[in-house]
């Protein structure tokens, strides 16, 4: 068992956790493989339980996977110097 710090946030939901004691609304022993030490916003505090949220984890999951989908900064600029660059070689610039 493993000893954890945390507070929750203002919708009951775990935000983010400390294994060294500091000043923490709560405290709770968990097993040492729980997935709260690995993904602890997924996680609501209800009646001194950590209950996970399925819903909650799957928009996370879904926000992450649509920022990596994305372009970068770099990829819109080269796109942007290639759509220039055709302009110009049609005369449009």
């Amino acid at each position: 068992m493993l000893t954890i710090y945390f507070n929750i946030d203002e919708k009951g939901y775990v935000d983010g956790y400390s294994t060294t004691e500091c000043y923490t609304e709560y405290n709770m022993n968990v097993n040492e493989n729980h997935e709260v030490l690995s993904n602890p916003y997924i996680f609501k505090l209800i009646d001194g339980e950590l209950i996970k949220d399925e819903e909650k984890q799957k928009a996370i999951i879904e926000e992450s996977e649509k920022q990596r989908n994305q372009p970068t900064l770099e990829e819109l600029n080269a796109l942007a110097i290639l759509e220039l660059a055709e302009k110009l070689e049609r005369g449009e610039g």
